[in-house]
Protein backbone atom coordinates (compact mmCIF):
# COMPACT_ATOMS: atom_id res chain seq x y z
CA UNK A 1 0.00 0.00 0.00
CA UNK A 2 1.32 3.57 -0.96
CA UNK A 3 1.18 6.18 1.35
CA UNK A 4 -0.83 8.90 1.03
CA UNK A 5 2.45 11.48 0.42
CA UNK A 6 3.56 8.67 -2.66
CA UNK A 7 0.54 8.71 -4.50
CA UNK A 8 0.44 12.69 -4.33
CA UNK A 9 3.54 12.55 -6.00
CA UNK A 10 3.27 10.30 -8.21
CA UNK A 11 -0.40 12.15 -9.29
CA UNK A 12 1.82 15.39 -9.86
CA UNK A 13 4.66 13.37 -12.12
CA UNK A 14 1.83 12.56 -14.54
CA UNK A 15 2.89 14.86 -17.49
CA UNK A 16 -0.50 17.31 -19.17
CA UNK A 17 1.16 17.30 -22.95
CA UNK A 18 1.46 13.66 -23.78
CA UNK A 19 -0.42 10.77 -22.38
CA UNK A 20 1.21 9.04 -19.36
CA UNK A 21 0.68 6.62 -16.68
CA UNK A 22 2.02 5.13 -13.47
CA UNK A 23 1.44 2.25 -11.45
CA UNK A 24 -0.61 2.20 -7.78
CA UNK A 25 -0.73 -1.54 -7.22
CA UNK A 26 1.06 -3.94 -10.26
CA UNK A 27 -0.28 -7.24 -9.37
CA UNK A 28 1.28 -9.11 -12.31
CA UNK A 29 5.44 -8.50 -13.48
CA UNK A 30 5.85 -10.74 -14.65
CA UNK A 31 3.48 -10.82 -17.80
CA UNK A 32 3.50 -13.38 -21.08
CA UNK A 33 3.43 -13.02 -24.70
CA UNK A 34 -0.64 -12.98 -25.57
CA UNK A 35 -1.36 -11.79 -22.02
CA UNK A 36 -4.73 -10.63 -21.54
CA UNK A 37 -5.97 -7.70 -20.02
CA UNK A 38 -8.87 -5.72 -18.97
CA UNK A 39 -8.80 -2.37 -18.64
CA UNK A 40 -11.38 -0.47 -16.28
CA UNK A 41 -11.42 2.90 -16.59
CA UNK A 42 -13.59 5.54 -13.95
CA UNK A 43 -14.15 8.16 -12.04
CA UNK A 44 -14.42 6.24 -8.88
CA UNK A 45 -16.37 8.32 -7.20
CA UNK A 46 -17.00 6.07 -5.50
CA UNK A 47 -16.02 2.75 -6.31
CA UNK A 48 -19.42 0.16 -6.63
CA UNK A 49 -20.72 -3.18 -6.34
CA UNK A 50 -21.49 -2.66 -9.75
CA UNK A 51 -17.94 -2.10 -11.14
CA UNK A 52 -16.14 -4.54 -9.43
CA UNK A 53 -18.97 -7.24 -10.65
CA UNK A 54 -18.58 -6.45 -14.82
CA UNK A 55 -14.81 -6.87 -14.22
CA UNK A 56 -15.21 -10.36 -12.73
CA UNK A 57 -17.87 -11.32 -15.15
CA UNK A 58 -15.80 -9.98 -17.90
CA UNK A 59 -12.82 -11.32 -16.82
CA UNK A 60 -14.66 -15.03 -15.87
CA UNK A 61 -16.40 -14.82 -19.72
CA UNK A 62 -13.38 -13.70 -21.62
CA UNK A 63 -10.69 -15.66 -19.84
CA UNK A 64 -8.76 -12.47 -18.96
CA UNK A 65 -4.87 -12.81 -16.97
CA UNK A 66 -5.81 -9.49 -15.46
CA UNK A 67 -7.72 -6.98 -14.12
CA UNK A 68 -6.78 -2.95 -14.32
CA UNK A 69 -8.26 -0.41 -12.70
CA UNK A 70 -7.30 3.29 -14.14
CA UNK A 71 -8.19 6.22 -12.20
CA UNK A 72 -7.56 9.67 -14.74
CA UNK A 73 -5.98 12.82 -13.64
CA UNK A 74 -8.03 14.36 -15.97
CA UNK A 75 -11.60 12.99 -16.76
CA UNK A 76 -12.64 13.60 -20.34
CA UNK A 77 -16.33 13.86 -19.13
CA UNK A 78 -16.28 15.15 -15.27
CA UNK A 79 -14.23 17.34 -13.04
CA UNK A 80 -12.94 16.30 -10.03
CA UNK A 81 -15.44 16.76 -6.95
CA UNK A 82 -15.92 15.02 -3.86
CA UNK A 83 -13.09 12.64 -2.79
CA UNK A 84 -9.35 13.56 -3.90
CA UNK A 85 -7.72 11.17 -6.33
CA UNK A 86 -5.55 10.08 -3.34
CA UNK A 87 -8.52 9.31 -1.48
CA UNK A 88 -10.13 7.37 -4.34
CA UNK A 89 -6.85 5.39 -5.11
CA UNK A 90 -6.55 4.50 -1.46
CA UNK A 91 -9.92 2.94 -1.40
CA UNK A 92 -9.22 1.26 -4.73
CA UNK A 93 -5.74 -0.54 -3.55
CA UNK A 94 -7.71 -1.93 -0.20
CA UNK A 95 -10.72 -3.03 -3.01
CA UNK A 96 -7.87 -4.68 -5.03
CA UNK A 97 -6.20 -6.31 -2.52
CA UNK A 98 -9.44 -7.86 -1.14
CA UNK A 99 -10.74 -9.12 -4.55
CA UNK A 100 -7.49 -10.73 -5.61
CA UNK A 101 -8.05 -13.10 -2.84
CA UNK A 102 -11.55 -13.80 -2.68
CA UNK A 103 -12.08 -13.77 -6.59
CA UNK A 104 -11.08 -16.23 -8.84
CA UNK A 105 -8.91 -13.31 -10.41
CA UNK A 106 -5.49 -13.07 -8.75
CA UNK A 107 -4.20 -10.29 -10.97
CA UNK A 108 -5.98 -7.03 -9.97
CA UNK A 109 -3.81 -4.08 -10.48
CA UNK A 110 -3.97 -0.07 -10.01
CA UNK A 111 -2.95 2.31 -12.35
CA UNK A 112 -3.04 6.26 -12.47
CA UNK A 113 -3.20 8.10 -16.25
CA UNK A 114 -3.03 11.22 -17.30
CA UNK A 115 -5.92 11.85 -20.32
CA UNK A 116 -9.17 10.83 -19.85
CA UNK A 117 -10.08 10.28 -23.72
CA UNK A 118 -9.76 6.05 -24.37
CA UNK A 119 -7.22 6.58 -27.21
CA UNK A 120 -5.10 8.25 -25.01
CA UNK A 121 -5.27 6.02 -21.74
CA UNK A 122 -4.03 3.29 -24.77
CA UNK A 123 -1.09 5.36 -26.11
CA UNK A 124 -0.09 5.59 -22.04
CA UNK A 125 -0.85 2.25 -21.15
CA UNK A 126 0.42 0.09 -23.73
CA UNK A 127 4.69 0.68 -23.07
CA UNK A 128 3.37 -1.41 -19.34
CA UNK A 129 2.32 -4.46 -21.53
CA UNK A 130 4.22 -7.02 -23.52
CA UNK A 131 4.06 -5.72 -27.13
CA UNK A 132 1.72 -8.78 -27.76
CA UNK A 133 -0.69 -8.15 -24.67
CA UNK A 134 -4.61 -8.22 -26.32
CA UNK A 135 -6.63 -5.34 -24.63
CA UNK A 136 -9.87 -5.16 -23.47
CA UNK A 137 -11.70 -1.92 -22.44
CA UNK A 138 -14.45 -3.33 -20.23
CA UNK A 139 -17.90 -0.59 -19.98
CA UNK A 140 -20.81 -0.22 -19.56
CA UNK A 141 -23.07 0.51 -22.74
CA UNK A 142 -23.63 4.60 -21.40
CA UNK A 143 -20.27 4.39 -21.87
CA UNK A 144 -20.28 3.35 -25.19
CA UNK A 145 -22.61 5.65 -26.70
CA UNK A 146 -19.89 8.55 -25.48
CA UNK A 147 -17.49 6.97 -27.04
CA UNK A 148 -19.37 7.36 -30.38
CA UNK A 149 -20.73 10.68 -29.50
CA UNK A 150 -20.15 12.86 -33.14
CA UNK A 151 -20.36 15.67 -31.49
CA UNK A 152 -17.81 15.24 -27.97
CA UNK A 153 -15.56 14.69 -31.54
CA UNK A 154 -16.30 17.79 -33.57
CA UNK A 155 -15.90 20.30 -29.85
CA UNK A 156 -12.18 18.73 -29.99
CA UNK A 157 -11.65 19.36 -33.86
CA UNK A 158 -11.28 15.65 -34.27
CA UNK A 159 -12.30 12.97 -36.49
CA UNK A 160 -14.51 10.25 -34.97
CA UNK A 161 -13.25 7.81 -38.40
CA UNK A 162 -9.38 8.66 -37.15
CA UNK A 163 -9.95 8.10 -33.67
CA UNK A 164 -11.33 5.10 -33.77
CA UNK A 165 -8.85 4.08 -36.33
CA UNK A 166 -6.32 4.58 -33.49
CA UNK A 167 -8.15 3.16 -30.39
CA UNK A 168 -9.38 -0.19 -32.12
CA UNK A 169 -5.83 -1.88 -33.13
CA UNK A 170 -6.39 -5.03 -34.14
CA UNK A 171 -4.97 -6.22 -30.74
CA UNK A 172 -7.62 -3.76 -28.89
CA UNK A 173 -11.12 -4.49 -28.30
CA UNK A 174 -13.69 -3.61 -25.72
CA UNK A 175 -16.31 -5.30 -23.66
CA UNK A 176 -19.47 -3.89 -23.31
CA UNK A 177 -22.41 -4.98 -20.73
CA UNK A 178 -26.01 -4.34 -21.02
CA UNK A 179 -27.95 -2.02 -19.65
CA UNK A 180 -31.19 -3.18 -18.05
CA UNK A 181 -33.75 -1.35 -20.51
CA UNK A 182 -31.40 -2.42 -23.30
CA UNK A 183 -30.76 -5.65 -23.90
CA UNK A 184 -27.81 -7.18 -25.61
CA UNK A 185 -29.97 -7.90 -29.01
CA UNK A 186 -30.89 -4.21 -29.33
CA UNK A 187 -27.28 -3.25 -28.53
CA UNK A 188 -26.53 -5.50 -31.34
CA UNK A 189 -28.86 -5.48 -34.04
CA UNK A 190 -28.96 -1.17 -33.64
CA UNK A 191 -26.43 0.36 -32.04
CA UNK A 192 -23.90 -1.70 -33.45
CA UNK A 193 -25.37 -1.10 -36.73
CA UNK A 194 -24.95 2.55 -36.84
CA UNK A 195 -22.27 4.78 -39.48
CA UNK A 196 -20.09 5.98 -37.35
CA UNK A 197 -19.80 2.18 -35.64
CA UNK A 198 -20.45 -0.21 -38.18
CA UNK A 199 -16.61 -0.65 -39.35
CA UNK A 200 -15.71 -1.24 -35.57
CA UNK A 201 -18.34 -3.46 -34.60
CA UNK A 202 -15.88 -6.31 -34.62
CA UNK A 203 -14.07 -5.11 -32.15
CA UNK A 204 -16.96 -4.41 -29.54
CA UNK A 205 -17.86 -7.39 -28.02
CA UNK A 206 -21.12 -7.29 -26.19
CA UNK A 207 -22.13 -9.30 -23.20
CA UNK A 208 -25.56 -9.14 -20.74
CA UNK A 209 -24.50 -8.78 -17.25
CA UNK A 210 -25.49 -11.48 -14.95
Amino acid sequence: MKTRTQLTELLSKLGTQNPSAAWIRNSSPARTSNWKVGIFSSSFNPPTKAHLHICVQAANEYKLDEILLILCKSNAAKSITGASLEQRLEILENIAENEAKQTSIPNFSIAIVSHGLFVDQLTALKPLFPQESNIYFIMGYDTLVRLFDKNFYIQKNQNIEEVMSTLFQPNVKSIVFNRADVSKEQIVSNFLQKDEVKNFSSHILVSTIQ
